[in-house]
């Protein structure tokens, strides 16, 4: 219902911009169905990229980016969240995973349970930001630290190395 009035409000206007206020827009972002919808309706669309927490994430893991894969959020449900899990690592990728902020100390935990303690993880938060925090290491040694860690934007991503 929204979407369709800000695409009719849109078809009034010279310029309009989206803007983000972390990372790209309409990546993993509610812009994406604002995006879809404007296409839709003939509505010209450009973008200026902007910081991307993934880009950010991936250049600064050190894991190979050859192939990588990008998982995007995964299912909120514990059962269906295991499986696209178990499903992801068996590609032997490096796994790029977002979640949320509430979330993503629970999902490590569950990711620790079904991988070799010694495989390497990357967690960034609030990534290009200045409280940005980075942990490279493996995971056994990010459960460790996960109860002194705030509530931010994570960004996790597993080597592809088992």
């Amino acid at each position: 219902e929204d979407l369709a009035w800000l695409v009719a409000k849109i078809k009034t206007e010279t310029l309009v911009c989206l803007i983000s206020d972390s990372g790209t827009p309409t990546l993993e972002d509610p812009g994406q169905k604002f995006v879809s919808a404007a296409i839709r309706n003939g509505i010209e669309v450009d973008i200026i990229p902007g910081s991307s927490a993934l880009l950010v994430a991936l250049s600064l893991s050190g894991f190979s980016t050859s192939p990588f894969t990008f998982a995007g959020f995964l299912p909120r449900e514990n059962e269906t969240r295991l499986k696209s899990l178990k499903k992801f690592l068996s590609l032997n990728h490096t796994l790029v995973i977002y979640e949320t902020p509430y979330r993503y100390k629970k999902v490590i935990v569950e990711i620790s349970k079904i991988v070799n303690p010694k495989k390497k993880i990357f967690l960034g938060l609030n990534l290009t930001c200045p409280d940005q925090f980075i942990f490279r290491g493996e995971i056994k040694s990010a459960l460790a630290i996960l109860d002194k860690l705030p509530k931010a934007p994570p960004v996790i991503i597993l080597s592809e190395e088992k």
